[in-house]
C-alpha cells in the first residue's frame, strides 16, 4: 500500500486590489518603489469576517480618499507575489471597477497615478519590480484584451 506523505501547505496573504475604468481610460498607480501597482490591500485582522466589498471600500478610501466612488465589478484577474515587507507570499485578487466621482487624493503607499488608455497602453516589463513577473503578465494580458474587443 503506497501512503503519500503529506505536503506542507503555502501561507499567503490576500490582497484586495482594484483596476478603475472611466469610460475608455484606466487608472494606474505608482508604488513608493516606482513599480506600476494598483489601489487596495490586505485585509485586516479585525476584517475577517467582513464583506469582501467593504474591505476594498475601506482601502479604496484609505488609498485615493474619502471623495472617491466606484462601482465594484467582478475578478479580472490574480497573480502572486512575494512581499518583502512582511516576508510573506501575498495572492493578489484585481477586481474590475467603475470609477464614479471624487478628487482622487494619494496616500503615501503611492507617488502617482495616470489615466491610461486602455486600447493602446502598452505595458512595460520594466515597469513591474523583477521579481513580479506574473503580475507583469497578468496586467499585460489584461490589456492586450482590451485591443481585441
Amino acid at each position: 500500500m503506497f501512503m503519500k506523505q503529506k505536503q506542507e501547505h503555502a501561507i499567503y496573504q490576500i490582497s484586495l486590489k482594484v483596476l478603475f475604468r472611466d469610460g475608455e481610460k484606466v487608472l494606474i498607480t505608482i508604488g513608493d518603489k516606482k513599480d506600476i501597482d494598483l489601489p487596495g490591500g490586505r485585509i485586516d485582522a479585525v476584517e475577517i469576517n467582513a464583506p469582501l466589498e467593504d474591505v476594498i471600500a475601506r482601502e479604496i478610501r484609505e488609498e485615493l480618499g474619502e471623495d472617491v466612488k466606484f462601482r465594484l465589478g467582478k475578478v479580472l484577474f490574480v497573480n502572486r507575489s512575494f512581499g518583502e515587507v512582511a516576508g510573506l507570499w501575498v495572492f493578489h485578487i484585481v477586481f474590475d471597477a467603475v470609477y464614479l466621482s471624487g478628487d482622487i487624493k494619494l496616500s503615501p503607499e503611492h507617488i502617482s497615478y495616470e489615466w491610461v488608455e486602455g486600447k493602446t497602453y502598452q505595458v512595460k516589463r520594466d515597469a513591474f519590480l523583477k521579481k513580479d513577473e506574473e503580475k507583469y503578465e497578468r496586467f499585460r494580458e489584461y490589456f492586450e484584451s482590451l485591443t481585441r474587443n
